[in-house]
């Protein structure tokens, strides 16, 4: 039994060979004056490009976009193939497929200015398409395939799940993987100020963004400590002591893998602050029965409205973080008519680590959103209900449109046009993986009102 249907994986194969193509091609400026036999002629002779940090910061990041390509469409052609042998076979023509994409790709890149074709990219593309169709192979070997249903069906327990987030934490801090790979490279780094025993010069201390994204720091390690609290027995110091090792590690294998990257950000002070924030997780399971959880959840609405102005406040202040002043009415016109509404054109201008950066601010911005609709609906009847991840995308999404409409009129700034897109993925997936944890395929009619209490004394421990 395939518990994901053929149709989707069609469609995630047609849709991220979408996403694919669309990225590659930005910004569809064909304007470049060249005959198609010069072209090809042209392409015949096409060379490896750089190998300095910029170069391998765009061979991992093509790498990392081609490998959802591959396993998609390895999964779409293969997922109901039993025999292991034809899955081998079947797998090269999806291989092949990767690279006639991104052969082609290149090739219309020709036409656009300030972009060429390289053997480069190709081979950064072709790369990745074929790490997915062997991520595809190993999800069918049934131990891992086993393991991999055991998390979706959260049969594996909780700590599995807790590797995963702690394993794309890692991988997330470490982008766009520019490391390191000469004593050059590694000289340059040690008399740079990216790296400090407490903070780096170069580092991100002051400012709206900064203590956000600080902010940040402190929460996505607190689930790490409340699983450890969680599994340790013993005394709350003991298991706040753990917790605090456990963040510490954390943070420790971050900072090097960071020393160890050209653009990363290497700080002391960023350990202290993910052990803070393990510490942080930990104590919610040791003070869980001080916590009124039942008056909390009682009272989930009147305190969800009165945090609700405190956090629009936190994202109209990263939205328009940088702004010099307030432009007329002539100036907001002149840069609505100078503007490039295609989503991500911006981000190709910048380096990927600051692309990265961007893309990370907005999703964490408006996850919280999807977090505080979802925690909404918890008092509603019938409960938190699949469907409405596309209101939580929605209003996370209207939101973006009004923030970055309002930047034409300050000066300084520019509407980034693939916010709202973000701001909807960040809340509507937050939602939708939220109600999958907590009620996976659970009925969405209606239920009694008795049946509900009984539920909610069950989920929330009395204070």
């Amino acid at each position: 039994m395939n518990p994901i249907s053929t149709r989707t994986w069609r469609l995630a194969a047609l849709g991220y060979l979408g996403v694919v193509v669309y990225l590659t091609l930005l910004p569809f400026d064909f304007s470049v004056s060249i005959s198609l036999s010069d072209a090809w002629t042209r392409y015949q002779n096409i060379r490896f490009d750089g190998s300095g940090p910029r170069a391998r910061q765009q061979w991992a990041s093509n790498l990392l976009m081609f490998v959802p390509l591959g396993f998609f469409w390895a999964a779409w052609w293969l997922h109901r193939v039993r025999n292991p042998w034809l899955h081998v076979i079947g797998a090269l023509p999806v291989m092949f497929f990767c690279l006639a994409v991104t052969s082609t790709v290149e090739f219309f890149q020709m036409w656009i200015p300030n972009r060429g074709s390289s053997l480069t990219d190709i081979s950064a593309n072709a790369t990745g398409g074929v790490v997915g169709v062997l991520a595809w192979l190993v999800s069918r070997i049934p131990a891992v395939r086993g393991s991999a249903r055991g998390l979706l069906h959260r049969r594996s327990g909780l700590g599995a799940w807790v590797a995963v987030y702690v394993a794309a934490y890692v991988f997330v801090s470490l982008l766009p993987f520019d490391l390191i790979v000469s004593a050059r490279e590694l000289s340059a780094k040690l008399i740079s100020h990216q790296w400090g025993w407490v903070a780096a010069a170069d580092g991100c201390w002051w400012g709206v963004r900064c203590v956000a994204m600080r902010g940040l720091e402190v929460l996505l390690v607190a689930p790490l400590g409340l699983w450890v609290a969680y599994r340790l027995s013993g005394g709350p110091m003991r298991r706040l002591l753990a917790a605090l090792g456990a963040g510490a590690v954390l943070g420790l294998l971050v900072e090097v893998g960071q020393m160890l990257t050209v653009s990363g950000i290497a700080e002391g002070a960023s350990v202290a602050l993910r052990a803070l924030g393990a510490v942080l997780g930990a104590s919610v399971w040791v003070l869980r029965d001080r916590i009124p959880w039942r008056g909390i959840h009682m009272n989930l609405r009147p305190l969800l409205l009165a945090a609700l102005p405190i956090y629009l406040l936190v994202v109209v202040l990263l939205a328009v973080s940088g702004v010099r002043g307030i432009d007329n009415w002539e100036a907001a016109v002149a840069q609505w008519e100078s503007m490039r509404w295609l989503p991500f054109y911006y981000h190709y201008f910048v380096p990927e680590s600051a692309a990265i950066q961007s893309v990370l601010m907005h999703l964490g911005m408006y996850a919280f959103l999807g977090l505080g609709l979802w925690l909404w609906d918890l008092r509603a009847h019938g409960g938190p209900r699949v469907r409405r991840w596309l209101r939580a995308a929605g209003g996370a999404a209207l939101l973006a449109v009004i923030l970055e409409a309002s930047k034409l009129f300050m000066a300084g700034l520019r509407p980034d046009t693939a916010a709202p897109i973000l701001a909807g993925l960040a809340a509507g997936t937050l939602y939708a993986g939220l109600w999958w944890w907590v009620v996976p395929g659970a009925d969405t009619r209606p239920v009694p009102d008795a049946t509900r209490e009984a539920a909610t004394r069950d989920a929330w421990p009395a204070g």
